[in-house]
């Protein structure tokens, strides 16, 4: 299967906190699950910092979707 791209909106407070882990996980909300689950090895991913209106960085994914309850980013607005 070819590479997907795909592009992640984020704000810089969320941003901060993944890179301080070296981007090896990605905070998405609940609704954003079945595109998550796309998301394959080696695919590549473009961080939008939205408050700050910039491309904050690029990833590539090393593996698949997994699903963690333990909050590590901060809410975004009214959803989680």
């Amino acid at each position: 299967m070819s590479k997907s791209y795909w592009m992640v909106v984020t704000t810089p407070e969320n941003f901060e906190i993944t890179r301080s882990m070296g981007f090896t996980l990605l905070g998405l909300k609940v609704y954003h699950r079945k595109k998550v689950q796309r998301i394959e090895n080696n695919d590549r991913i473009l961080y939008y910092i939205s408050k700050a209106r910039y491309f904050g960085a690029t990833a590539t994914a090393k593996s698949k979707y997994f699903e963690e309850q333990e909050p590590i980013w901060q809410k975004e607005g009214g959803d989680s």
